[in-house]
């Protein structure tokens, strides 16, 4: 096991894990910041090379998962940092069991278990044709579910200007479609 190629798969994962989580929240975040959350989050994976600690380890692995979500989206307020923390945690188990599914129906010499942390010895392509169809499912389950509730939605918004933020909720509007009835 490469630390290089560890830190890589997992940054990768992890930059589509937060794109869904963005998505699902509906919240606006720059590119920049998932892909810096996601190297973090690709770095954490790092612990997998520490000595057996449990407790510790759990807490490590929790604070990676607040550092990545503090990292790419905002921290205020509190309720939707939550909220991005529980998809964080959602996503990456769901996409943990997709993932040892597979390994069960096919390759069985795949998997390598240390720490507490289950390392999938795949090939990286494999890797992330997995995390883009993810990512496609999820964006899938979204715009249906989006049609299907209340078209009036509040977002939490940030309006920036000038280097100085307001922080709000607003109603999504999804156009303008009035017309002049005259002409």
């Amino acid at each position: 096991m490469y630390v290089d190629i560890l830190v890589i798969l997992n940054t990768l994962v992890n930059y589509f894990i937060l794109l869904a989580i963005r998505k699902i929240t509906h919240s606006y975040t720059k590119r920049w910041r998932i892909a810096l959350g996601a190297f973090v989050g690709g770095l954490s994976s790092l612990l997998l090379f520490l000595e057996h600690l449990n407790i510790i380890m759990t807490l490590l692995k929790i604070l990676s998962g607040v550092l990545m979500i503090a990292v790419t989206f905002e921290i205020k307020p509190i309720k939707q940092f939550v909220k991005k923390l529980f998809f964080l945690f959602a996503i990456t188990f769901l996409f943990g069991g997709v993932t040892y599914a597979i390994y069960i129906f096919f390759d069985k010499d795949i998997l390598i278990y240390s720490n507490g942390i289950i390392y999938f010895d795949v090939d990286m392509t494999f890797l992330v044709i997995c995390s883009v169809i993810s990512y496609f499912v999820i964006t899938l389950i979204t715009k249906y579910t989006d049609k299907k509730s209340s078209k009036n939605k509040e977002y939490y918004i940030t309006i920036e200007n000038n280097g100085k933020s307001v922080s709000c909720t607003g109603l999504m509007d999804t156009g303008n479609n009035l017309r002049e009835p005259f002409s």
